[in-house]
This record gives structure tokens, C-alpha cells and sequence, in this order.
């Protein structure tokens, strides 16, 4: 079944967009144990993004869907993972950091012509 990440940060200068796909892949392919011919990251960066205030600190919004994967265990442990590689590989501190965790019905995720259901 499908993943997907989206990476959405004002970050950009210090980072190449590869290694935020990168960090993006392995918080996916990790936390879920899915094949890899499944996961879909996406990364965009450069965004002004404020945060906090209208600070413009580094920041990151991360936006996960998943057929499966998504519940109250499983999300308190995927935000910590998600933080702390985030913060280790791009800087962004776990306080800069919003995710959103979406659980997406088979019927309404469409691939190769059709849908998952």
C-alpha cells in the first residue's frame, strides 16, 4: 500500500533539495517497513513559510498519507522519528516542525489506472 510525504520548508541555502528528499525517504521507508516501490516523497523548499510569531527561523511542515500507518501509537512515535532526523539532517529544530497525519481509504488513493481497493 501507498505513502506519501510532502516536505514543505523555507529552508534552502545550506540544503540541497536532494538531501531533504533523502531525510524525506527514510522517515517514510523507516517508520512504515513499506517497499520502497511504494513511497513517493516530495520536497519543497525555499517557501516562506513563518512560524512562531512570524519568525523566520528554519522550518518544516510535513504532510504524511498512508494506507495504514496512521493511529495515536503510531503517530507519537513517527513524529518523534520525523523530528529528529529532520532536525539532524536539516537543521530545522523539532520546535519548528508541524506534521500532519492523514489515513487515506483505499478507494480514494488512485494508481496505475485504478484505485487500491
Amino acid at each position: 500500500m501507498p505513502e506519501c510525504i510532502e516536505f514543505c520548508m523555507n529552508v534552502l541555502e545550506a540544503h540541497p533539495t536532494e538531501l531533504a528528499g533523502a531525510t524525506a525517504f527514510r522517515c517514510l521507508t523507516h517508520i512504515s517497513r513499506k517497499s520502497a516501490a511504494y513511497c513517493m516523497a516530495v520536497v519543497k523548499t525555499g517557501l516562506v513559510i513563518a512560524m512562531s510569531g512570524g519568525s523566520k527561523q528554519p522550518c518544516c511542515y510535513v504532510d504524511f498519507k498512508s494506507i495504514g500507518c496512521i493511529d495515536r501509537m503510531r503517530n507519537q512515535k513517527t513524529s518523534q522519528l520525523f523530528c529528529a532526523l529532520i532536525n539532524k539532517t536539516l537543521g530545522v529544530p523539532p520546535t519548528s516542525i508541524y506534521i500532519t497525519f492523514r489515513d487515506v481509504a483505499r478507494e480514494d488513493w488512485g494508481f496505475n489506472m485504478g484505485t487500491f481497493a
